[in-house]
């Protein structure tokens, strides 16, 4: 388990700046998601408690801040929107970044990776599917377009203040479609090393192995 007592101790003045904030709690906090895929959990279930506390803890905390607050309330309404999926930052330093990032009905987000890099994301409102799979380690080390295959790590349902994580080897690749008109999640991601992210679009077949997927990976670096 991961040493929380800063995190535990930490108390945000109602006006203070979100970034002051997370201050307080980052160094503890980046912590528990570098650990992802590191050994240092004895399970996923170890894994997923000692995250979802954390998330918890940190949104709550920021909620205290009005600059956040304004963040999460204005992810809440439903203005008029250009994109798929939106992204709107609340802190970033060398260790990591965090936001909130925002889905929509009817406009899912495609099978996508994070190459090299640990994340976790918790529900703040609304419901979400996420699908998560593994790379398999003979395609890690190509990056170039062309067909892969991919092992399924699940298949879920997300509500608020659950939590879901990729790693840099497992589960690193997810798509997700929110069940609801909107869904809001707290993002936080290590900085990622300089590599290419992919999207990868499932190739079906009737005979297909329902626990690994062929899928077409496309390199792009505007993803």
């Amino acid at each position: 388990m991961m040493a929380q007592t800063n995190i535990l101790d930490f108390r945000a003045p109602v006006n203070e700046s979100a970034d002051d904030a997370l201050r307080g709690v980052w160094k503890d906090f980046i912590g528990s998601v570098a650990g992802i895929g590191k050994g240092i959990y004895h399970s996923d279930i170890e894994m997923n408690s000692v995250l979802n506390h954390n998330l918890v803890l940190v949104h709550s905390l920021l909620m205290n801040t009005s600059h956040y607050r304004e963040l999460v309330n204005s992810s809440f309404r439903r203005l008029t929107r250009t994109k798929n999926w939106g992204w709107k930052a609340v802190y970033e330093d060398e260790l990591g970044k965090t936001g909130l990032f925002s889905v929509y009905k009817n406009a899912p987000v495609p099978l996508h990776d994070h190459p090299g890099t640990r994340g976790a994301m918790m529900v703040v409102e609304g419901e979400v599917e996420v699908e998560r799979f593994t790379l398999k380690e003979e395609y890690r080390r190509r990056n170039e377009s062309g067909l892969v295959e991919l092992q399924r790590c699940d298949k879920k349902v997300l509500k608020p203040y659950d939590v879901t994580w990729f790693g840099p080897d497992q589960c690193n690749v997810h798509g997700m479609q929110a069940l609801t008109e909107q869904c809001v999640m707290l993002k936080v991601q290590l900085l990622q090393m300089k590599a290419e992210r992919s999207w990868y679009f499932p190739v079906f077949s009737f005979e297909q192995d329902q626990e690994v997927l062929s899928a077409r990976r496309i390199v792009s670096r505007y993803l």
